[in-house]
């Protein structure tokens, strides 16, 4: 927290900040810090930097301190750290829908093969290999697979997590 700790402002706060970066990001702000000290427009560096990561968090994180940079005032720490704590809640809540899901996932495949399992089964017993091959045994195992992949379908549609939107448009 340079902002609170040492007087700095946000771009300066960030463009330090940005120098102990996981080298893959480093490039990154380096281009949005050289975008800052030529017009010291900080949107404009912000969109650099923006397009330079491409992720949704930092899309969020670009926002808010471009907000923040706009708006000024006092206590901006405090906000930013709401920030981030959202931003971890966030992360971890989407890693616990993850882990519940996957026995339900599991679930799903376990239940779409049963059926090809049953059909295997029917057609060694007895006159079961007669019955599909009648133009109504074959209609109804048409019938019974496009429902399980109706199902199959359906099932990945409603356990889909939403894909966290990107703040700036592209």
């Amino acid at each position: 927290m340079l902002v609170a700790h040492q007087g700095q402002s946000i771009p300066a706060a960030l463009f330090a900040a940005g120098k102990h970066a996981p080298d893959c990001m480093r490039p990154a702000f380096s281009e949005a810090a050289r975008t800052w000290s030529l017009g010291t427009d900080f949107e404009a560096a912000l969109r650099v930097l923006k397009a330079s990561l491409a992720d949704p968090t930092a899309d969020a994180i670009c926002e808010t301190l471009l907000a923040a940079h706009q708006v000024g005032g006092v206590r901006i720490d405090a906000r930013l750290r709401a920030l981030a704590e959202a931003a971890q809640a966030e992360a971890a809540a989407r890693s616990d829908a993850r882990a519940k899901q996957a026995g339900a996932r599991f679930a799903r495949s376990f239940v779409a093969s049963v059926p090809a399992f049953m059909a295997l089964i029917g057609l060694s017993i007895g006159r079961g290999r007669q019955a599909y091959e009648s133009a109504d045994g074959q209609l109804l195992v048409a019938f019974s697979v496009l429902a399980v992949a109706a199902c199959w379908l359906w099932a990945g549609r409603i356990m889909a997590i939403p894909v966290r939107q990107r703040v700036f448009p592209r």
